[in-house]
């Protein structure tokens, strides 16, 4: 399995706790990429129809988490100061100390990453939810936790991957 970024792992959103805990190495961005890693979700459909609908149900089941990057050299470990988006947009809201994020956001990242290292497939439809943001991130080894604090049966059955991949320079 893959440990370095953009990469993606399979998560079940219908019940509360730890989905994620992984460690993984992040290089530098790729040419068209910016500095700014995502750590989101991506929906995987079969037809855009498809996909868009289930984005919008996980925007609007306001998927509380928290969420944890760590990184991690030789002699220390410091907490990575993140972000969220405004339900609107707008806006880049600071997340606390303690990780908590209220929901997803709309957002994308960079596809060509993506594409480069085998994580998209033709056929299929991609939608990419922002959990969380770390800008001018630096290359080097991270550990990440995501937990998601309520149980949503509703968001149960459909597959939905963790991506940690760079976001797309702004043109």
């Amino acid at each position: 399995m893959r440990n370095e970024a953009p990469l993606v792992r399979p998560v079940s959103l219908d019940r509360a706790g730890e989905v994620v805990s992984l460690e993984f190495e992040l290089p530098p961005p790729i040419e068209n990429a910016s500095s700014t890693l995502v750590v989101g979700l991506r929906v995987v459909a079969p037809d855009a129809p498809t996909g868009i609908r289930q984005s919008d149900e996980i925007i609007r089941a306001q998927l509380s988490a928290r969420v944890r990057l760590l990184r991690v050299e030789e002699t220390s470990i410091t907490q990575v100061a993140l972000f969220r988006n405004s339900p609107d947009l707008q806006n880049r809201i600071v997340v606390g100390d303690d990780g908590l994020v209220p929901g997803v956001t709309a957002s994308d990242v960079e596809r060509t990453q993506l594409e480069s290292a085998g994580l998209v497939d033709p056929s299929k439809f991609y939608d990419v939810l922002l959990l969380a943001g770390a800008k001018d991130a630096k290359p080097g080894h991270y550990r990440l936790t995501v937990e998601l604090q309520q149980d949503h049966p509703e968001l149960g059955s459909d597959p939905v991957q963790l991506l940690i991949a760079y976001m797309g320079k702004g043109k």
